[in-house]
């Protein structure tokens, strides 16, 4: 059972192993801490926003918003304060948009790139008919260049369940920019990983396969990890993606499925996967047991076993589980239990767990659909996509500081 905070007090800590509820200190009440600012309007219980913090220090969302009997894409910059301002409407009337976004900054030119996927309209021939498509903005998100296509084919891009995008960060130029998107050719509900600048040798891996997500380390190699479904298969997997040569083994995430893995707790959000600040490498984030989360582990991608970074009653029934990436090699990691968010920061090996602090949610919303943030400031900048009911869920932010 999550211990709950007194009235009033929005973050709490949770206590040191053997140290007791004297432990709890009470959170900052000033600026973004111990708030939430809601960040999108009314909308579906499948909506993930994309964000990414600039060199500046700025934080960026671009996200799926309805709009009437249409869908619109919108942008917003997140302030020191965590109000969102210099809200921008990037395209509008579509028939339909993917509820589910990302974006990403390329440190070397600074340039954002947003990641997304609809239909456009019903005419024939229209340009974006499910295709992933992408937009720029090399203004720090004040202009934005019309959308171009970022995949070669995308039916299942628009069905699918999610999108992931990544940026080398060692670029100066355009950088290498890299999506996932499921495939409607011959084997439908496959998946692919590709770029701009070259499509990556990921062969399509199946059926049942979703909530992708992409992640480049400092030397620029690229990761993609998902989640799959299908029976004797069931779990995360990720894979070491190139442009050159052979392809690297697929990775079962050790401990991901139960049962010969016919077995595994679906996670909602796209797979909890990121690397680490200076760091070579990727890591996934994710519970083990079935069908209640026992442990929460973190798994260096392409190692034979992961680590049990948090154990006991405080990764007890653990769902929405996430990850995001902190400063001098440090990872956060964070989670629903109990009707409440718990957050926790590894040291700089990221080989154990610092405290965990407990978050209530945005006030008067009953169900937690998605949880992620960000994580390079001293704090991270936690969303929670929430709802009451069908048709009214909206994703909220609030900053976290341990």
């Amino acid at each position: 059972m999550v211990a709950r905070a007194p009235a009033g007090a929005d973050h709490r800590i949770w206590p040191r192993p053997g140290a007791g509820l004297a432990a709890f200190v009470p959170a900052a009440s000033a600026g973004g801490p111990g708030k939430w600012t809601a960040i999108t309007g009314k909308g579906p219980n499948t909506v993930e926003a994309g964000v990414a913090r600039t060199s500046d220090g700025r934080l960026h969302v671009a996200y799926h918003q309805k709009a009437g009997a249409t869908a619109a894409l919108r942008y917003a910059r997140i302030n020191k304060r965590g109000k969102a301002v210099a809200a921008s409407t990037l395209e509008s009337g579509w028939t339909t948009i993917n509820p589910s976004v990302d974006l990403t900054h390329t440190p070397g030119n600074g340039k954002l790139h947003v990641f997304f996927s609809g239909i456009r309209s019903t005419v024939v021939g229209e340009l974006f008919d499910r295709e992933l498509a992408m937009k720029e903005s090399d203004t720090g998100g004040s202009s934005w260049t019309p959308p171009i296509p970022a995949s070669e084919d995308g039916d299942a891009a628009y069905i699918g369940a999610g999108i992931g995008a990544g940026a080398d960060p060692r670029k100066a130029g355009a950088g290498t920019r890299v999506g996932a998107w499921g495939d409607s050719g011959a084997n439908a509900n496959g998946f692919n990983f590709g770029g701009l600048n070259a499509t990556y040798n990921l062969a399509t891996v199946g059926v049942g396969i979703g909530m992708p997500e992409v992640v480049v380390d400092n030397q620029g190699r690229v990761y993609g990890a998902w989640q799959q479904i299908n029976s004797g298969g069931k779990g995360i997997y990720a894979r070491e993606l190139t442009n050159t040569g052979p392809l690297s083994p697929v990775w079962h995430a050790p401990g991901s499925s139960a049962n010969g893995r016919n077995s595994f707790r679906y996670q909602q959000e796209r797979t909890a996967l990121a690397g680490r600040a200076g760091k070579a490498g990727a890591w996934v984030a994710y519970g083990k047991g079935y069908p209640q989360t026992r442990k929460i582990l973190l798994w260096r991608v392409g190692a034979n076993k992961a680590k049990a970074i948090v154990t006991g009653k405080r990764a007890r029934g653990a769902k929405h589980i996430s990850i995001a990436t902190g400063r001098q090699g440090r990872l956060w990691i964070f989670w629903e239990k109990g009707g409440r968010y718990l957050v926790t920061r590894t040291n700089k090996k990221a080989a154990k767990a610092g405290r965990i602090r407990v978050v209530k949610p945005p006030k008067g919303w009953k169900s937690t659909h998605r949880l992620f943030g960000e994580g390079a400031a001293k704090r991270l900048d936690l969303f929670a996509h929430v709802g009451k009911k069908a048709a009214t869920n909206r994703t909220f932010h609030t900053q976290v500081r341990l």
